[in-house]
């Protein structure tokens, strides 16, 4: 493991018990490097850090789109586990703290999505969109945003 990578690993345990924060992503394919960042208690740049200590500075240039195997990889160095897919149609069936694809679409033959992280307080379920377009800290807006799956997350 590189340094940059075992110091990110080091603040992530630290930070393991803090509540999750909202981050906003930085270009329009960047909201699984912010949810990244949000679930490990990392800022976008750190985030951005990581991608390119995995991925390497070539292949991470240009586009951040990302699948829950990119993800994966990401989070796996710095001591996050991503569960497997389980769909669902109903925000009732996801769990706090998970990563979530919601806005599923074909364009061209391609399918798209967007990345939320799931959360609770006093108030009930509600997700952090790391859209920048998006002002509201917290969204409880479920019948407009739709799950399609999600992944739990956890520490190891």
């Amino acid at each position: 493991m590189t340094a940059p990578l075992r110091t990110l690993r080091q603040i992530v345990r630290q930070r393991r018990d803090r509540r999750l924060r909202r981050v906003v992503q930085q270009s329009g394919t960047s909201c699984g490097v912010a949810c990244v960042a949000m679930l490990a208690g990392l800022g976008f740049h750190d985030a951005m850090r990581l991608g390119h200590e995995v991925f390497g500075k070539d292949e991470w240039e240009g586009s951040h789109r990302t699948h829950a195997a990119d993800l994966r990889d990401m989070m796996e160095p710095i001591g996050l586990q991503l569960g497997r897919k389980v769909q669902c149609r109903t925000w009732r069936r996801v769990p706090p703290g998970a990563l979530v694809a919601v806005q599923r679409k074909l364009r061209n033959g391609i399918e798209e999505w967007h990345w939320v992280v799931s959360a609770v307080d006093d108030e009930g379920l509600f997700f952090f969109d790391p859209r920048r377009s998006v002002k509201a800290e917290k969204r409880r807006d479920f019948i407009r945003v739709r799950p399609s799956w999600y992944h739990r997350v956890r520490h190891i």
